[in-house]
């Protein structure tokens, strides 16, 4: 258990975060447009000008944290809700290595660690069904897809023409062990999305960061051709 902060704390470390936080959000108003946008609410002259004068009143400490924008505050800013309601930095708690939290971070080493593991847990499901890639698309973690590609955990379209007489443009994951195969796991099969979705979203992804690179990987072009496009 914690004891809440007074409304002063609270709203002068909500100011810290936002000015920590200044290459996303250069003033308290383009962060009350990104809390409209976060809410699926228009950005309007007349909201934005009222959301910007709410979180003026509450860095203040005039105006009380509303529950309404805790859940805009955690996601924009990177926090948990103790930590703003607290008015200060929690102690930092290292959570145990799993699939949700390696795709969540961009720690390279993190990621180089998980893939080594003896167990390869990165190659199975956890008990949601899910995988590293599947959580990894999910949170748009176009920097982790792409590394796995790159190391050749992750390959499609694949250029050996046995593998790819039998998979056409699908893929598989590979996780090496000392210096041989240690597993291979196909992506189509235990509740794998198919390799066509797979392809769709990793291409999706590409797009949506200008990773023209990415998408001579995938063979995009190559793909609709194949289709008649």
């Amino acid at each position: 258990m914690f004891t809440a902060a007074t409304p002063e704390k609270m709203g002068a470390h909500l100011r810290e975060l936002i000015l920590k936080h200044k290459d996303e959000y250069e003033s308290v108003r383009q962060f009350s447009k990104d809390c409209l946008r976060f809410r699926n609410q228009e950005e309007t002259e007349e909201n934005i000008n009222r959301m910007e004068n709410r979180f003026s009143q509450m860095m203040k400490g005039k105006k009380k944290i509303q529950l309404k924008d805790m859940e805009a505050f955690c996601e924009l800013l990177h926090v948990s809700c103790e930590e703003i309601l607290r008015g200060e930095p929690c102690e930092k708690v290292d959570l145990p290595l799993c699939s949700y939290t390696v795709a969540l971070s961009n720690d390279e080493t993190m990621w180089k660690e998980y893939l080594q593991q003896p167990m390869r847990p990165a190659l199975y499901t956890d008990e949601y069904g899910k995988t590293l890639v599947d959580y990894a698309l999910e949170f748009k973690n176009h920097a982790l897809i792409r590394y796995l590609m790159d190391e050749g955990y992750v390959w499609f379209a694949d250029q050996d023409p046995e593998r790819r007489s039998t998979c056409g443009l699908g893929g598989g994951m590979n996780v090496e062990g000392e210096g041989s195969l240690c597993a291979r796991y196909d992506l189509m099969s235990n509740g794998w999305k198919t390799y066509s979705l797979l392809r769709e979203d990793i291409i999706a992804l590409a797009i949506e960061n200008g990773d023209m690179e990415m998408l001579k990987i995938m063979k995009v072009s190559e793909a609709a051709e194949s289709k008649g496009e």
